[in-house]
């Protein structure tokens, strides 16, 4: 299937290339396009092809349905930063670790758990 044939491109050239940013301007120039689905619109849930931009990257690389994992709990809203009239301000990423729900083997993987977290290391330390 072309999806799955183009994330995995996606994590071996993440594997070749020196950042995240290289992995953008190597998709960019190949003229590889990425599936999204949106999440809103008149195509909401339809598979879309789009140019790769940092957003989508950064999301597919870091997601741990990749490694084969579902999770809950990754986003929690900080009642000290939300403000009034801006119903999604005060939002943060809460970390692998401090999730409520992290369930491994849960999902079919296309990379290791071991590759995912190296990823990770990568890009934090980017």
């Amino acid at each position: 299937e072309q999806v799955r044939a183009t994330v995995m491109l996606i994590f071996d050239q993440f594997d070749a290339q020196p950042s995240a940013h290289a992995l953008l301007r190597y998709l960019a120039r190949h003229g590889v396009r990425v599936p999204v689905r949106p999440h809103c619109g008149d195509g909401r849930g339809q598979l879309e092809w789009r140019r790769p931009n940092r957003a989508t990257l950064e999301n597919l690389l870091r997601h741990p349905a990749y490694a084969g994992a579902y999770r809950y709990g990754h986003r929690q809203v900080d009642p000290r930063r939300k403000r009034a009239g801006q119903p999604h301000s005060g939002r943060r990423r809460n970390p692998l670790v401090d999730l409520p729900v992290l369930l491994r083997d849960r999902v079919p993987a296309y990379i290791t758990w071991d590759r995912f977290e190296a990823n990770q290391a990568r890009l934090t330390a980017n």
